[in-house]
Protein backbone atom coordinates (compact mmCIF):
# COMPACT_ATOMS: atom_id res chain seq x y z
CA UNK A 1 0.00 0.00 0.00
CA UNK A 2 1.47 3.41 -0.67
CA UNK A 3 1.22 5.65 1.93
CA UNK A 4 1.39 9.88 1.82
CA UNK A 5 5.24 9.89 3.27
CA UNK A 6 6.08 7.77 0.01
CA UNK A 7 4.79 10.32 -2.20
CA UNK A 8 6.77 13.03 -4.00
CA UNK A 9 6.67 16.10 -1.83
CA UNK A 10 7.13 19.63 -2.58
CA UNK A 11 9.49 21.79 -0.96
CA UNK A 12 8.99 25.57 -0.24
CA UNK A 13 12.11 28.13 0.32
CA UNK A 14 10.90 31.65 1.80
CA UNK A 15 13.71 34.35 0.30
CA UNK A 16 12.69 37.58 3.27
CA UNK A 17 14.66 39.90 1.09
CA UNK A 18 13.42 43.03 -0.32
CA UNK A 19 14.97 46.54 -1.68
CA UNK A 20 11.82 48.12 -0.33
CA UNK A 21 8.59 46.68 1.53
CA UNK A 22 5.48 47.56 -0.71
CA UNK A 23 2.47 49.36 1.48
CA UNK A 24 -0.22 46.25 1.18
CA UNK A 25 2.33 43.54 1.64
CA UNK A 26 2.19 41.46 5.13
CA UNK A 27 4.16 38.89 4.20
CA UNK A 28 7.40 38.02 6.50
CA UNK A 29 9.54 40.28 4.47
CA UNK A 30 13.16 42.58 5.47
CA UNK A 31 14.42 45.70 3.66
CA UNK A 32 17.70 47.08 4.31
CA UNK A 33 19.44 43.41 5.78
CA UNK A 34 20.98 43.00 2.42
CA UNK A 35 24.20 42.67 4.32
CA UNK A 36 22.65 39.04 5.91
CA UNK A 37 22.02 37.49 2.56
CA UNK A 38 25.74 35.33 2.63
CA UNK A 39 25.10 34.03 6.37
CA UNK A 40 21.16 33.27 5.65
CA UNK A 41 22.04 31.78 2.44
CA UNK A 42 24.61 29.34 4.55
CA UNK A 43 22.44 28.85 6.87
CA UNK A 44 18.93 27.81 4.38
CA UNK A 45 21.28 25.34 2.46
CA UNK A 46 22.62 23.64 6.62
CA UNK A 47 18.80 23.32 7.39
CA UNK A 48 17.93 21.54 3.88
CA UNK A 49 20.93 18.91 4.39
CA UNK A 50 19.40 18.44 8.16
CA UNK A 51 15.55 17.95 7.11
CA UNK A 52 16.54 15.95 4.13
CA UNK A 53 18.71 13.91 5.92
CA UNK A 54 15.94 13.29 8.59
CA UNK A 55 13.60 12.58 6.79
CA UNK A 56 15.64 10.23 4.51
CA UNK A 57 16.53 11.65 0.97
CA UNK A 58 12.84 12.03 -0.31
CA UNK A 59 11.43 12.00 -3.37
CA UNK A 60 10.50 16.10 -4.82
CA UNK A 61 8.68 16.94 -7.69
CA UNK A 62 7.60 20.59 -6.87
CA UNK A 63 10.41 23.29 -5.86
CA UNK A 64 9.08 27.09 -5.29
CA UNK A 65 11.03 30.07 -4.13
CA UNK A 66 8.89 32.67 -2.60
CA UNK A 67 9.17 35.82 -0.88
CA UNK A 68 10.35 38.89 -0.51
CA UNK A 69 12.45 39.06 -3.62
CA UNK A 70 14.22 35.71 -4.77
CA UNK A 71 15.94 37.73 -7.81
CA UNK A 72 17.81 39.59 -5.11
CA UNK A 73 19.93 36.11 -4.52
CA UNK A 74 22.53 36.02 -6.88
CA UNK A 75 23.47 32.55 -9.23
CA UNK A 76 25.85 31.53 -7.26
CA UNK A 77 23.79 31.68 -4.05
CA UNK A 78 21.14 29.69 -5.94
CA UNK A 79 24.24 27.24 -6.88
CA UNK A 80 24.58 26.60 -3.25
CA UNK A 81 21.10 25.90 -2.52
CA UNK A 82 20.73 23.49 -5.31
CA UNK A 83 23.66 21.97 -4.49
CA UNK A 84 22.32 21.19 -0.80
CA UNK A 85 19.06 20.22 -2.07
CA UNK A 86 20.66 17.62 -4.81
CA UNK A 87 22.80 16.12 -1.79
CA UNK A 88 19.81 14.98 0.55
CA UNK A 89 16.60 15.29 -1.57
CA UNK A 90 15.62 13.01 -5.18
CA UNK A 91 14.81 15.92 -7.54
CA UNK A 92 12.38 13.86 -10.10
CA UNK A 93 13.07 14.12 -13.58
CA UNK A 94 10.31 16.89 -14.59
CA UNK A 95 10.40 18.35 -11.43
CA UNK A 96 8.88 22.43 -11.92
CA UNK A 97 10.99 24.39 -10.07
CA UNK A 98 9.84 27.96 -10.04
CA UNK A 99 10.47 31.09 -7.96
CA UNK A 100 9.27 34.67 -7.84
CA UNK A 101 10.90 37.52 -9.74
CA UNK A 102 10.46 41.35 -9.32
CA UNK A 103 10.82 43.03 -12.53
CA UNK A 104 13.14 45.88 -10.91
CA UNK A 105 15.90 43.71 -10.16
CA UNK A 106 16.53 41.37 -13.20
CA UNK A 107 19.63 42.22 -14.36
CA UNK A 108 21.07 41.08 -18.23
CA UNK A 109 22.29 37.62 -18.11
CA UNK A 110 20.59 36.67 -14.84
CA UNK A 111 17.56 34.28 -16.28
CA UNK A 112 20.57 32.55 -18.10
CA UNK A 113 21.90 31.83 -14.71
CA UNK A 114 18.65 30.44 -12.99
CA UNK A 115 18.38 27.97 -16.11
CA UNK A 116 21.40 26.80 -15.27
CA UNK A 117 21.12 25.74 -12.08
CA UNK A 118 17.66 24.18 -12.89
CA UNK A 119 14.82 26.70 -13.04
CA UNK A 120 12.18 25.95 -15.67
CA UNK A 121 8.95 28.47 -14.06
CA UNK A 122 9.35 31.95 -12.74
CA UNK A 123 6.45 34.13 -11.76
CA UNK A 124 6.45 37.63 -12.17
CA UNK A 125 4.87 40.60 -9.56
CA UNK A 126 3.33 42.57 -12.28
CA UNK A 127 0.67 44.04 -10.16
CA UNK A 128 -1.02 46.51 -12.57
CA UNK A 129 0.42 48.43 -16.08
CA UNK A 130 -1.14 51.11 -14.86
CA UNK A 131 1.92 53.99 -13.55
CA UNK A 132 -0.14 55.62 -10.74
CA UNK A 133 -1.62 52.01 -9.69
CA UNK A 134 2.04 51.34 -9.37
CA UNK A 135 3.17 54.10 -7.51
CA UNK A 136 0.15 53.63 -5.20
CA UNK A 137 1.32 49.87 -4.09
CA UNK A 138 4.80 51.21 -3.91
CA UNK A 139 5.92 48.93 -6.40
CA UNK A 140 9.54 49.86 -7.43
CA UNK A 141 9.18 48.76 -11.27
CA UNK A 142 7.68 50.50 -14.21
CA UNK A 143 5.45 48.35 -16.89
CA UNK A 144 8.24 48.60 -19.26
CA UNK A 145 10.85 46.79 -16.97
CA UNK A 146 8.04 43.98 -16.91
CA UNK A 147 8.09 43.82 -20.58
CA UNK A 148 11.91 43.99 -20.85
CA UNK A 149 12.33 41.17 -18.08
CA UNK A 150 9.89 39.08 -19.58
CA UNK A 151 11.96 39.22 -23.36
CA UNK A 152 14.77 38.58 -20.87
CA UNK A 153 13.10 35.29 -19.74
CA UNK A 154 11.67 33.95 -22.52
CA UNK A 155 15.02 34.85 -24.32
CA UNK A 156 16.51 31.98 -21.80
CA UNK A 157 14.51 29.47 -22.32
CA UNK A 158 11.21 30.14 -19.85
CA UNK A 159 8.30 29.59 -21.80
CA UNK A 160 6.37 28.46 -18.39
CA UNK A 161 5.88 31.74 -16.84
CA UNK A 162 3.25 33.44 -14.61
CA UNK A 163 1.92 37.08 -14.37
CA UNK A 164 0.62 38.40 -10.67
CA UNK A 165 -2.46 40.98 -11.18
CA UNK A 166 -4.41 42.87 -8.42
CA UNK A 167 -7.43 44.54 -8.80
CA UNK A 168 -10.09 46.11 -6.48
CA UNK A 169 -6.96 49.05 -5.82
CA UNK A 170 -8.64 52.32 -4.60
CA UNK A 171 -8.99 54.60 -7.33
CA UNK A 172 -8.38 51.73 -10.20
CA UNK A 173 -11.29 52.37 -12.82
CA UNK A 174 -12.78 49.47 -14.53
CA UNK A 175 -10.53 51.05 -17.67
CA UNK A 176 -7.48 50.60 -16.07
CA UNK A 177 -8.10 47.26 -14.77
CA UNK A 178 -9.24 46.26 -18.49
CA UNK A 179 -5.98 48.33 -19.99
CA UNK A 180 -3.38 45.70 -17.17
CA UNK A 181 -5.23 42.59 -18.54
CA UNK A 182 -4.65 43.39 -22.12
CA UNK A 183 -0.94 44.67 -21.94
CA UNK A 184 -0.11 41.33 -19.70
CA UNK A 185 -1.88 38.98 -22.43
CA UNK A 186 0.00 40.44 -24.98
CA UNK A 187 3.02 39.20 -23.32
CA UNK A 188 1.55 35.49 -24.03
CA UNK A 189 1.90 34.36 -20.49
CA UNK A 190 1.28 30.36 -19.75
CA UNK A 191 -0.30 31.46 -16.50
CA UNK A 192 -1.93 34.14 -14.72
CA UNK A 193 -3.03 35.53 -11.43
CA UNK A 194 -5.10 37.82 -10.21
CA UNK A 195 -6.13 38.44 -6.53
CA UNK A 196 -8.37 41.36 -4.98
CA UNK A 197 -6.07 43.74 -2.92
CA UNK A 198 -6.87 42.85 0.57
CA UNK A 199 -6.13 45.73 3.68
CA UNK A 200 -3.90 43.92 5.94
CA UNK A 201 -3.54 44.26 9.24
CA UNK A 202 -0.28 46.58 10.52
CA UNK A 203 0.62 47.49 7.04
CA UNK A 204 0.95 51.26 5.37
CA UNK A 205 -1.98 50.67 3.39
CA UNK A 206 -4.27 50.16 6.49
CA UNK A 207 -2.69 53.39 8.31
CA UNK A 208 -3.67 55.11 5.27
CA UNK A 209 -7.40 53.78 5.06
CA UNK A 210 -7.85 54.42 8.71
CA UNK A 211 -6.58 57.84 8.56
CA UNK A 212 -9.32 58.53 5.73
CA UNK A 213 -6.13 59.33 3.25
CA UNK A 214 -7.39 56.43 0.61
CA UNK A 215 -10.83 55.73 -0.29
CA UNK A 216 -12.76 52.80 0.32
CA UNK A 217 -12.85 50.08 -2.28
CA UNK A 218 -15.58 49.70 -4.06
CA UNK A 219 -16.95 46.16 -3.62
CA UNK A 220 -19.20 45.99 -6.62
CA UNK A 221 -16.54 47.48 -8.99
CA UNK A 222 -14.14 44.99 -7.58
CA UNK A 223 -16.50 41.95 -8.48
CA UNK A 224 -17.04 43.40 -11.49
CA UNK A 225 -13.21 43.38 -12.60
CA UNK A 226 -12.88 40.22 -11.63
CA UNK A 227 -16.26 38.85 -13.87
CA UNK A 228 -14.45 41.10 -16.74
CA UNK A 229 -10.84 38.80 -16.13
CA UNK A 230 -13.05 35.39 -16.14
CA UNK A 231 -14.55 36.25 -19.44
CA UNK A 232 -11.73 38.04 -20.76
CA UNK A 233 -9.31 35.36 -19.89
CA UNK A 234 -11.62 32.88 -20.72
CA UNK A 235 -11.98 34.16 -24.57
CA UNK A 236 -8.14 34.24 -25.23
CA UNK A 237 -8.35 30.10 -24.21
CA UNK A 238 -7.29 30.71 -20.51
CA UNK A 239 -8.36 27.77 -18.43
CA UNK A 240 -10.24 29.44 -14.58
CA UNK A 241 -8.82 26.35 -13.05
CA UNK A 242 -8.64 27.76 -9.82
CA UNK A 243 -10.35 31.12 -8.03
CA UNK A 244 -7.75 33.28 -8.65
CA UNK A 245 -5.89 31.88 -11.32
CA UNK A 246 -5.69 31.08 -15.08
CA UNK A 247 -3.54 29.45 -17.42
CA UNK A 248 -3.08 27.74 -20.54
CA UNK A 249 -3.70 24.08 -21.11
CA UNK A 250 -1.25 21.85 -19.25
CA UNK A 251 0.35 24.65 -17.48
CA UNK A 252 -1.56 24.71 -13.98
CA UNK A 253 1.35 25.82 -10.76
CA UNK A 254 1.99 22.30 -9.91
CA UNK A 255 3.39 23.69 -6.69
CA UNK A 256 0.21 25.16 -6.20
CA UNK A 257 -1.79 22.54 -6.44
CA UNK A 258 -0.10 20.56 -3.80
CA UNK A 259 -1.34 23.12 -1.59
CA UNK A 260 -5.03 22.67 -3.07
CA UNK A 261 -4.91 18.90 -2.91
CA UNK A 262 -3.91 19.09 0.67
CA UNK A 263 -0.40 17.32 -0.34
CA UNK A 264 2.76 17.44 1.49
CA UNK A 265 4.85 20.53 1.23
CA UNK A 266 8.42 21.33 3.43
CA UNK A 267 9.21 24.78 4.19
CA UNK A 268 12.73 26.21 4.88
CA UNK A 269 13.53 30.13 5.61
CA UNK A 270 11.97 32.58 8.31
CA UNK A 271 8.47 32.51 8.51
CA UNK A 272 7.89 29.61 5.89
CA UNK A 273 4.97 27.41 6.57
CA UNK A 274 4.82 23.39 6.02
CA UNK A 275 3.05 20.62 6.27
CA UNK A 276 3.53 16.62 6.15
CA UNK A 277 1.64 13.88 6.94
CA UNK A 278 -0.91 16.27 8.78
CA UNK A 279 1.99 17.90 10.94
CA UNK A 280 1.66 21.84 10.27
CA UNK A 281 4.66 24.10 11.09
CA UNK A 282 5.96 27.60 11.32
CA UNK A 283 9.56 28.80 11.21
CA UNK A 284 11.00 31.33 13.69
CA UNK A 285 10.16 35.03 11.93
CA UNK A 286 13.30 37.13 12.03
CA UNK A 287 16.59 36.49 9.52
CA UNK A 288 19.03 36.83 12.44
CA UNK A 289 16.74 34.59 14.61
CA UNK A 290 16.54 32.08 11.47
CA UNK A 291 20.23 31.71 11.41
CA UNK A 292 21.06 31.54 14.69
CA UNK A 293 18.28 28.51 15.62
CA UNK A 294 19.77 26.59 12.06
CA UNK A 295 23.66 27.06 13.76
CA UNK A 296 22.38 24.99 16.96
CA UNK A 297 21.15 22.37 15.28
CA UNK A 298 18.88 21.25 18.08
CA UNK A 299 16.22 19.14 16.84
CA UNK A 300 15.87 16.54 19.44
CA UNK A 301 12.42 17.84 20.92
CA UNK A 302 11.27 19.14 17.26
CA UNK A 303 8.77 16.00 15.44
CA UNK A 304 10.36 14.87 11.93
CA UNK A 305 10.06 16.47 9.36
CA UNK A 306 11.10 19.72 11.06
CA UNK A 307 14.19 21.58 11.27
CA UNK A 308 15.82 23.48 14.21
CA UNK A 309 14.46 26.36 13.01
CA UNK A 310 10.57 25.41 13.51
CA UNK A 311 9.55 27.27 16.67
CA UNK A 312 5.51 26.09 16.42
CA UNK A 313 3.94 22.94 15.35
CA UNK A 314 0.69 21.55 15.51
CA UNK A 315 -0.53 17.82 14.74
CA UNK A 316 -3.92 18.57 12.70
CA UNK A 317 -7.18 16.34 13.93
CA UNK A 318 -8.95 14.35 11.30
CA UNK A 319 -11.66 17.18 11.59
CA UNK A 320 -8.94 19.69 10.81
CA UNK A 321 -7.59 18.01 7.89
CA UNK A 322 -11.31 17.74 6.62
CA UNK A 323 -12.27 21.40 6.88
CA UNK A 324 -8.69 21.93 4.59
CA UNK A 325 -9.64 19.51 1.76
CA UNK A 326 -13.12 20.59 1.38
CA UNK A 327 -12.35 24.57 1.63
CA UNK A 328 -9.34 23.70 -1.01
CA UNK A 329 -11.20 20.94 -3.37
CA UNK A 330 -13.85 23.71 -3.58
CA UNK A 331 -11.15 26.13 -4.66
CA UNK A 332 -10.45 24.06 -7.54
CA UNK A 333 -13.13 24.95 -10.34
CA UNK A 334 -12.84 21.91 -12.42
CA UNK A 335 -12.58 19.32 -10.05
CA UNK A 336 -14.27 20.39 -7.32
CA UNK A 337 -14.42 18.04 -4.18
CA UNK A 338 -14.93 14.36 -5.64
CA UNK A 339 -16.57 11.99 -3.82
CA UNK A 340 -14.50 8.16 -3.77
CA UNK A 341 -11.79 10.28 -3.06
CA UNK A 342 -13.01 11.95 0.16
CA UNK A 343 -14.27 8.33 0.89
CA UNK A 344 -10.43 7.13 0.23
CA UNK A 345 -8.89 9.73 2.23
CA UNK A 346 -11.22 9.99 5.03
CA UNK A 347 -13.55 7.09 4.74
CA UNK A 348 -15.92 10.22 4.57
CA UNK A 349 -19.59 9.86 2.35
CA UNK A 350 -19.49 13.26 0.83
CA UNK A 351 -23.58 13.02 0.25
CA UNK A 352 -24.32 11.76 3.75
CA UNK A 353 -21.61 14.18 5.71
CA UNK A 354 -22.87 17.14 3.86
CA UNK A 355 -26.33 16.52 2.80
CA UNK A 356 -27.59 20.02 4.47
CA UNK A 357 -25.08 22.05 3.06
CA UNK A 358 -25.32 20.43 -0.59
CA UNK A 359 -28.62 20.99 -1.16
CA UNK A 360 -28.70 24.25 0.27
CA UNK A 361 -25.90 25.47 -1.83
CA UNK A 362 -27.53 23.93 -4.93
CA UNK A 363 -30.37 25.43 -4.11
CA UNK A 364 -29.16 28.80 -4.18
CA UNK A 365 -26.60 27.90 -7.37
CA UNK A 366 -23.68 28.03 -6.32
CA UNK A 367 -22.40 24.15 -6.58
CA UNK A 368 -23.12 22.32 -9.33
CA UNK A 369 -23.65 18.20 -7.97
CA UNK A 370 -22.86 15.87 -10.32
CA UNK A 371 -22.55 11.87 -9.43
CA UNK A 372 -18.60 12.31 -9.21
CA UNK A 373 -18.92 15.03 -6.60
CA UNK A 374 -19.40 19.20 -6.02
CA UNK A 375 -17.78 21.97 -7.28
CA UNK A 376 -18.29 25.83 -7.18
CA UNK A 377 -21.01 27.13 -10.30
CA UNK A 378 -20.03 30.19 -12.21
CA UNK A 379 -22.21 32.31 -9.57
CA UNK A 380 -20.26 30.56 -6.89
CA UNK A 381 -17.17 31.68 -7.60
CA UNK A 382 -17.81 35.16 -6.60
CA UNK A 383 -19.44 34.27 -3.28
CA UNK A 384 -16.97 31.73 -2.45
CA UNK A 385 -16.48 32.47 0.98
CA UNK A 386 -20.15 31.78 1.36
CA UNK A 387 -20.24 28.76 0.42
CA UNK A 388 -16.62 27.25 2.03
CA UNK A 389 -18.58 28.35 5.48
CA UNK A 390 -21.35 25.70 4.49
CA UNK A 391 -18.55 23.04 4.47
CA UNK A 392 -16.15 23.53 7.31
CA UNK A 393 -16.93 22.17 10.22
CA UNK A 394 -20.04 20.32 9.44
Amino acid sequence: MVTESDLPCSLYIHIPFCDKRCAYCDFNTYAGLAHLIDPFVEALCSDIRLVGKRIHNPKVDTIFFGGGTPTLLSGDHFKQIFSAIRQCFQIMPGAEISLEANPGTIAPGYFEALREVGFNRVSFGVQSADTRMLKFLDRIHSFEQVIGSVEQAKGAGFNNFNLDLIFGIPGQSMNMWQESLKACADLQPSHLSAYALGIETGTPLQQWYQKGLIEKVDDDLAADQFDYARQFLGALGYDHYEISNWCKPGSECRHNLRYWRNGNYLAFGPGAHGRFNGLRYSNVLSIPAYIKAVKAETVAEIPIPCGPSVRDWHKNTLAEDLDDRMMCGLRLLNEGVIAAELASEFGIDLWQNYAKAIKKMGSLGLIEVSQIGIRLSSKGVLLGNQVFSEFIGD
